[in-house]
Formats: C-alpha cells, structure tokens, sequence
C-alpha cells in the first residue's frame, strides 16, 4: 500500500458520508457511500476481495478524498447523484444493474403514483431513493389505500362507467371526465405532505373535515377521514424520512463535490479574514470532577486531520479538586502560544460558548499574538466571533460548518482518549 494512502486512511472520519477514490492524474475512478467512512474504507485495503474487477481497481488508488454527510440516506443520495455527474470508470464496471427505486408522481391532469427506477426530465415530482424498494409498494399501497386517486398508470380516456374502487370509496375516477381538477390536486398536495410525514397537518385537516361532515350528516364521509386519522396516528411512531427529488435540484446538488480549498474560502468569507486558511488547530479540555485535567490540540492541514501536529496536555494550573474549565482553556491555550509551530496556525476553534473565546482572546492579547479565533458551542452549533456580541448560525449543510464540526470532535475525541489513558494509568498504579 502507498504511505500516502496510509496516511489518508487514518484521517477518515466514523461519520456516514461519500467516498471518492482517485488515479494518479487526480480523476475520480470510484464513488461509493458509507455509514462510517473509515471502516467503508480501510475495507478495501485489508481484505482480499472475491470481486476479480474491484481487485483490479485496487492498484489504481493514488488519492482519497470524501464528504461527510447528516446521515446514511443522505449519503445514498449524493452517491447517485454524483456518479451521475461524475460517471466514475469503475461505477460502470462494477455496476450490478441495482438502481435505487424513487416514488413518481405524474405531470399530468390527473396524476398517478407509482415507483421508478429512472428520474427523467418530465416535471414529475420524486421522491426517494428507497434502499428497500418492498418498502417503497407498501407505502405506495398505503397511499392508495388512504387517498381516493387512480391506481391505474394508463392513459386515461372517458368511460362510461367506472371501476369497483369507484363504488367502494376509493376512487374518485376521474377517467369519467366530470371530477373537478382542483378536488384532485388536493389530494396529490396532501399525498406530498404524507410523503414528508407532515402528519400532524393532515390529522388537523382532516378534523376539520369530519365535523363539516357531520353537520351536513354525511356520516359515512366522516367515517372514511376518521379512518385516515388513525392509520396516520398508527405511523406517528415511525421516522420516515424522504428527499424529494426534481431535476431541477440535480444540477445544483451535483456541485456538491468540491476541492477543500473552496470549504477553506468559504469559512476565510465567512469570517472576514483577508488571507488564506490552511492549517487549522482545535482546542478541547476533558475532566472528571477536576480530577486527571488534560487539554488536547489537534491540527488539521487541507480540511484533513494532521496527526504529527497534535498536542496533549496535562493541566497544572487548576487543582484536582476543582472543575473551571475557563482556567483550564486557560492555560491550554497560553501554552500553545508558546508553541515553537504557532505560526504555521491559520486560525484557532476552540470547544465552547462565548465565555471560552474571550478567556482565548485575553491569552492572545497577553502574548501579543493575533491569530483568527472562533468558538463552536455544543448543541446548538453557534460560532463565536472576536468583537461580535451575537453567535452566527450557518445553514445545516454548510461545507464550512461540517469542517468546523469535524474539528471540533476530533479535539474532543483526542481529548477524551488521552484523559481515559490517565485514569487508566493513575487507576492500575494505586
């Protein structure tokens, strides 16, 4: 295996996300997806794999890189979308024929609901994709079953008489040519709502509708959206989750890959830095009661983590038997400013509120260091800014946020691993 590629396989990630593995000119030769990015990964390098084709991919790996994504059907989705984009050697040869079923909803007078293999340029509406497509007709069953719409995916053409689902309720054929257009949209607009789990809309809806119906004693209408309402409150218990796919999302989703230098402009924009970011340090403090204090540095160069940078700390300043993790970062970051790399640093993150950065401003503004500084608080994923009284919130899927994010963590993991090691030590001494 090439020390580059080893190199790149103890930087990946445990979170889901996608996979690009690249040839010695920087081409994307394979896409794939993953639950947890290092354990996908480091699969194909320490196992013999049955697969003749993907043995022969193998030697071709000059160059790793990946995206990290919220989670696992996200991850499905940019696979798809970006083999699409990208058309990878290896995808087509490896390929087994398997393409993600989606739901489809028709661009048409009356439309129909059905699964598809293909998204195609049609103004129809899709939803998915669906890992498991038996998963997929029992949702689509439980939509006709629920909604009075066409189970047919015929043209419709005026009939003179209708089928058996008309007479039973569960149909509103407009294959009779008198059905108002606007009645059936409804439908299909409440079926979109079914489809996002937009339940509690539809349960408020539909209670409305049932006391209408009793006033006008159409009991047996009432009885049907009653019904409604307790399949949707059987399905409240489950957490299902659907993207909604249209083409015109596809050429913007497929911009998603992008070079790490791009991440880095973003996050020198979003902080109004005027030089470039390339090195990266993360700041973190771990602690049981004030008991074993140890800070953690890590440092990340190109958006990847860089090991032979990272730092441990044992904190000397605050006693064992307090916790003030002010003092702590404290002296964490004092001692960093004495760091004989500081200046290859581009910019500082430290774990915390507002209190945290401005105990890291102080230290700085003692050391006469002006480094760019910004803190990340937990939960609520606000970033701290120097000289700015409010935090920023960026947009979920924000590239500069997922960067500052997996920096973060990896503070926090260095740290809680080096503090366990402690106790672990301390414990085996006595």
């Amino acid at each position: 295996m090439k020390k580059n590629i080893e190199k790149i396989l103890t930087t990946l990630p445990i979170t889901s996300g996608v996979y690009f593995f690249k040839d010695n000119k920087n081409n994307i030769i394979y896409i794939g997806k993953a639950k947890n990015l290092k354990k996908r990964v480091l699969s194909y390098f320490r196992k013999e794999h049955p697969d003749f084709k993907t043995t022969v991919m193998i030697p071709h790996i000059r160059n790793i890189d990946f995206m990290q994504t919220n989670n696992e059907e996200e991850a499905l989705l940019w696979e798809n979308t970006l083999i699409k984009r990208f058309k990878p050697k290896y995808n087509i040869m490896l390929k087994d024929d398997k393409t993600y079923p989606y739901l489809k909803i028709t661009n048409e007078k009356y439309p129909a609901i059905y699964a598809t293999r293909q998204i195609s340029d049609d103004g129809a509406d899709y939803f998915g994709p669906y890992v498991d497509s038996g998963n997929l007709q029992q949702i689509i069953r439980l939509i006709k079953k629920i909604f009075p719409i066409r189970k047919c995916r015929k043209k419709l053409i005026k009939i003179s008489r209708p089928s058996l689902n008309y007479f039973m309720g569960k149909c509103y054929a407009p294959c009779m040519g008198d059905l108002d257009e606007s009645t059936y949209a409804k439908i299909i607009q409440d079926i979109k709502r079914f489809i996002k789990s937009d339940y509690k809309f539809l349960k408020k809806q539909w209670k409305l509708e049932i006391n209408t119906c009793i006033k006008k004693q159409e009991f047996e209408k009432a009885n049907i959206l009653k019904e409604r309402i307790l399949t949707i409150e059987k399905l409240e218990n489950f957490d299902i989750r659907v993207w909604e796919i249209k083409e015109t999302d596809l050429h913007k989703l497929s911009k998603v890959y992008r070079a790490r230098e791009e991440d880095l402009a973003n996050l020198e924009n979003i902080l109004n830095i005027h030089r470039k970011i390339n090195i990266i340090a993360g700041f973190d403090i771990s602690t049981l009661g004030g008991k074993y204090s140890v800070g953690s540095r890590v440092v990340f160069q190109d958006s990847k983590p860089k090991k032979s940078m990272y730092r441990k700390y044992r904190i000397k300043t605050v006693s064992n038997e307090k916790t003030n993790d002010f003092a702590m970062m404290q002296e964490l970051i004092r001692r960093t400013l004495q760091a004989d790399d500081l200046h290859k640093i581009d910019l500082f993150v430290i774990d915390g509120g507002k209190g945290q950065l401005n105990i890291a401003i102080s230290e700085m503004d003692l050391a006469h260091k002006k480094i760019p500084i910004l803190s990340i608080a937990k939960k609520q994923e606000i970033l701290f800014l120097p000289k700015q009284s409010n935090g920023i919130r960026l947009e979920e899927d924000s590239e500069a946020l997922k960067l500052i994010r997996y920096v973060r963590d990896e503070a926090h993991r260095f740290a809680i691993t080096y503090h366990k090691n402690i106790r672990k030590k301390n414990f085996l001494e006595k």
